[in-house]
């Protein structure tokens, strides 16, 4: 519990920092204010995660159908938000390098249409690169110790 509340604070003030107008001048900080949502949705999904795993080890009398959603759903909702979380650091480490070698003719309107095309687009692609993780992921039986 206590990563979980540090965790949202985290991203709560880490949001609020890039929500004023005057920090979202450039497409870096656009990323940065995206990737705190998004670790905030990190945190809260492995909390949910946590309490599943311990709920279903505590009742193991639990349906075989309940614990495949919930490996399904928070399994891969939890990669996403981490893969996504780790392209926007790579992308806001990308900008900074253009902006170093571009100096002072780097152009922070360009950057902010750019960056809002790159929010937008990257969610589907790492969706798409993951559409084997849908078809795929299931549960393994172990019937020498019996269990799921």
């Amino acid at each position: 519990m206590f990563l979980f509340v540090v965790g949202l604070l985290n991203s709560l003030i880490a949001y609020l920092i890039f929500h004023h107008p005057n920090c979202r001048q450039t497409g870096s900080a656009m990323y940065l204010q995206v990737s705190s949502i998004v670790s905030g949705l990190a945190i809260s999904t492995l909390t949910t995660k946590f309490w599943f795993v311990v709920i279903t080890h505590i009742y193991q009398s639990t349906d075989r159908y309940i614990l495949l959603g919930g490996c399904i759903s928070i399994e891969i909702a939890l990669k996403v938000f981490l893969y996504i979380s780790n392209w926007l650091n790579a992308f806001v480490a990308i900008e900074r390098v253009i902006t170093v070698i571009k100096g002072i003719h780097f152009n922070k309107s360009k950057s902010k249409f750019i960056a809002r095309w790159i929010l937008c687009l990257s969610p589907f692609v790492i969706l798409g690169s993951m559409s084997h993780e849908f078809i795929y992921r299931g549960l393994f039986d172990d019937y020498e110790e019996q269990r799921v």
